[in-house]
């Protein structure tokens, strides 16, 4: 049973997955594919690094607000139109964020907190922005093959960041890895 007929469901009666199609892998969707797996893999190890430095409900805002840098990109890219409501609700989204990290005293760790916070939501911005230019892009239609070229690299990325590091905030264990795998 060749892999493409294990993944998409084969003709037999032990079929893995009940998908039933063909998967494409050609060079548009790896490169997506690629992409999207090691921007995702990088935003789940800044979020993580972000949330161990520093506050977890100001990381999580930070995060979410995120959606600031995606919508001026969409209407930059994309010419997509924004109401005065939105960008309203932006504004206030945007002087919550700076109330709530604002501080006068400069510690090491909370500028280790910035550093990471600040990777955290350009990553999570780019996330959504690279999966939208997929999701216009012309293998559209192949949404599945590409997520699973992401998982693969992430899950690649996350063995070796386990394996290759004495990093304690990264969010995985070789042993809980090794069980998921």
């Amino acid at each position: 049973l060749a892999l493409t007929e294990l993944v998409t469901g084969g003709h037999g009666h032990g079929d893995v997955f009940p998908i039933h199609g063909n998967m494409t892998l050609n060079k548009e969707i790896l490169l997506w594919g690629v992409g999207y797996g090691i921007v995702q893999a990088l935003f789940v190890l800044f979020k993580a690094k972000a949330m161990n430095a520093g506050s977890v409900s100001v990381t999580t805002l930070v995060g979410n607000a995120s959606l600031l840098v995606s919508i001026v990109f969409s209407c930059i890219v994309w010419g997509e139109k924004i109401s005065i409501a939105d960008v309203f609700g932006l504004f206030l989204l945007f002087l919550g964020i700076v109330l709530s990290t604002y501080s006068k005293s400069y510690t090491d760790a909370s500028k280790r907190w910035k550093y990471y916070a600040l990777v955290f939501f350009l990553l999570a911005a780019a996330v959504g922005i690279i999966f939208k230019g997929f999701g216009k892009s012309a293998v559209s239609d192949h949404t599945g093959d590409m997520l699973l070229v992401s998982a693969v690299v992430m899950t690649f990325f996350y063995f070796c960041t386990i394996c290759f590091t004495k990093d304690k905030t990264i969010p995985f264990s070789k042993k809980k890895f090794l069980v998921v795998a």
